[in-house]
């Protein structure tokens, strides 16, 4: 059987059952178990089978990758939409919520940027409860650090990175001019 066969046979048996391939795809990855119903037998077979192939695969253990399955998702040409829908304003959105727009590629753009909005503001709240934030300066490359100061990490733009709450706050800071240009 041919990869189009395979395809028209799981799209036969969909449209049969009347269900989409949202539908099927929200089936296939919702964590809820089917009701306790004496009557099929084949259930707990059936759970178990499925809960094998969706942690192989979202463990990244198949041919196929999850990251490349949204890339794909992200990249097909029915994800776009043309400028006449109000979706196609909608990439990277900070005002419409990611679950409110229909088409993938502005949906799923919108959604990457809320879970980078949603870790850069509970790193910044980790900085707060530490006694505030704080702003480095650089360094000049001449000056000396003597062997009862921390080891120091320079990054490429030649600020200093002495903890783990500096990177955290470097991260946070570049993000938050990306997103005020936005």
């Amino acid at each position: 059987m041919t990869d189009g066969q395979k395809l028209d046979f799981v799209f036969y048996h969909l449209g049969k059952w009347k269900w989409s391939l949202g539908l099927f795809l929200s089936k296939v990855f919702d964590l809820e178990p089917e009701p306790n119903n004496s009557l099929d037998p084949d259930r707990e077979r059936r759970e178990n089978s499925c809960r094998a192939h969706v942690s192989q695969f979202l463990a990244g253990n198949n041919k196929v990758t999850p990251i490349e399955v949204v890339k794909l998702m992200y990249r097909h040409t029915y994800g776009r939409p043309s400028g006449a829908y109000y979706d196609a304003r909608e990439s990277f959105s900070t005002k419409t919520p990611s679950s409110q727009i229909c088409y993938a590629q502005p949906a799923l753009s919108t959604w990457a940027l809320e879970i980078v909005v949603d870790v850069m503001r509970q790193e910044s709240t980790y900085l707060v409860s530490k006694g505030g934030m704080r702003v480095r300066a650089k360094r000049k490359a001449s000056s000396t650090v003597s062997e009862s100061t921390p080891r120091a990490a320079t990054n490429d733009s030649g600020l200093l990175h002495n903890t783990e709450d500096d990177r955290r706050f470097d991260v946070s800071v570049r993000l938050s001019m990306i997103i005020e240009l936005n």
